[in-house]
């Protein structure tokens, strides 16, 4: 479950990527001037002034069950509206206000405005039900070849059988790629970044996850040094005086 001290850890996360929204909060008129300006990260007080003014968040991570991971979720020909609509229901009913939802930038690559609508429809669902929601951008956990259109079916009695990563491994070893991957959180976090149905951004779950047993003897064994550079970038050099404007 997710609960406070959950989300104050996860607090941190939200000035790694709200740079990349180029309009203006209505409360925040006094920390940017213009459409192209930029303010530090949070201080300490901000962020706990925000944190006192939240709900207990009670949650969980959620996948619907007619989809095997954040593909089948998201691509247009499987995406699930009733299952979303019956499963955030029973949430509800269980007193549950978050969930958290994993994104995936294969989607986003083909398809960006029906990417952008599926989110939307699902923010629509999650607010009609009093949920709020957690997205989660990046995640290094389970099968480092994820691959666009129809995915596996689930093995019986296997944890998460179909999960994959994003970005996966082939992106992640390619440097030229890195463009894209900036590209897509900005593009994402950018459009969404005014709306309240979303509490937080998880930038990356779980960088240093290198699958255990599942995919051990396929995964890259150097991944954490691949990860930590991408996610330092957004707290050094260039980019420390650029975050959040949301």
């Amino acid at each position: 479950m997710l609960n406070k001290k959950v989300t104050l850890v996860l607090i941190a996360f939200i000035s790694l990527v709200w740079s990349c929204n180029t309009g203006e909060n209505k409360s925040d008129k006094n920390e940017t001037t213009d459409s192209t300006a930029t303010r530090a990260i949070w201080s300490s007080e901000k962020a706990n002034n925000w944190y006192s003014n939240q709900p207990w968040y009670v949650g969980a991570n959620f996948l619907p069950s007619s989809a095997i991971n954040q593909l089948e979720m998201w691509q247009a020909e499987t995406f699930d509206t009733a299952t979303i609509e019956k499963e955030f229901a029973l949430a509800e009913s269980l007193g549950m206000n978050i969930m958290r939802v994993y994104l995936h930038d294969l989607v986003w690559q083909n398809d960006e405005q029906g990417f952008y609508d599926r989110m939307n429809k699902v923010l629509e669902i999650a607010d009609k039900h009093g949920i709020k929601i957690l997205f989660t951008i990046f995640d290094s956990c389970w099968d480092p070849f994820p691959k666009a259109g129809k995915q596996r079916e689930p093995q019986p009695f296997v944890h998460n059988s179909g999960w994959v990563q994003s970005p996966g491994q082939v992106v992640l070893k390619d440097s030229t790629q890195y463009p894209m991957m900036e590209k897509y959180v900005k593009a994402v976090v950018g459009k969404f970044a005014n709306d309240d149905r979303i509490v937080l951004w998880d930038v990356w779950n779980e960088p240093d996850n290198m699958t255990g047993a599942s995919y051990e003897k396929v995964e890259t064994p150097d991944k954490v040094a691949l990860v930590l550079p991408l996610l330092k970038k957004h707290l050094n050099g260039r980019d420390r005086q650029t975050q959040a404007s949301h």
